[in-house]
């Protein structure tokens, strides 16, 4: 078996943990919607904890609700662990609006990050586990995004942007920092450009030529 084989494996047998804990969480809020809802006197209206915790036959904690302090700010955080306590799927979010979902390989890797800033600007990553980013997307309420592809060390081999003026951009490089092929368009409606470069980063074409 080799290493991409063995990685989609270990992400298969990930995805199915994680939907055990996305069931007990779904619990968790299915049975504290009920709690909320109920008028029955001998239920409370409302349940008020600084933590919620749900444990497994095994009295390990597979879902825990809490809120935190970090650097003056208020945090909320829902998190799922697999039997040996790491961590699979966090869920947290800020006073001020900020909010952000974690998905985890069970070693303390990441996997997929969605988050999202009190402007409205969020981002969506793919990481290989071990640190490297492998797919970036970004938008910005302004109207500007991007979407890049990595080879997990942190180069670039693909990108594709556009920017509030109307201009966009496609990039192929070859995971050394050199620009391979540029593909873009002028703002204003000035039609589009093609660009080649070779392994150095000298241009060896342009379309239209640069006159």
């Amino acid at each position: 078996m080799n290493r991409t084989e063995q990685r989609m494996e270990a992400l298969e047998q990930q995805v199915r943990g994680q939907r055990r804990w996305n069931r007990a969480l779904g619990a968790v809020i299915v049975v504290g919607g009920l709690l909320a809802a109920t008028s029955s006197p001998s239920v409370p209206e409302v349940v008020q904890a600084k933590k919620f915790e749900v444990v497994n036959d095994q009295g390990k904690v597979i879902v825990r609700m809490n809120a935190v302090k970090h650097d003056g700010e208020q945090y909320g955080f829902i998190t799922t662990r697999g039997r040996n306590g790491q961590s699979l799927v966090e869920i947290g979010a800020t006073v001020k609006g900020e909010g952000q979902v974690k998905t985890q390989n069970g070693r303390g890797g990441t996997l997929v990050t969605l988050a999202a800033n009190a402007e409205g600007n969020g981002f969506i990553k793919t990481q290989n586990g071990e640190g490297g980013t492998m797919v970036a997307i970004a938008a910005t309420v302004g109207g500007e995004g991007v979407i890049k592809t990595q080879n997990g060390n942190g180069q670039t081999l693909v990108q594709l942007g556009t920017t509030v003026e109307g201009e966009g951009m496609i990039k192929t490089q070859n995971g050394k920092g050199g620009t391979l092929v540029k593909i873009g368009t002028y703002k204003g409606n000035r039609g589009g450009y093609v660009e080649t470069f070779d392994q150095r980063g000298a241009p060896t074409s342009e379309i239209p030529e640069d006159s």
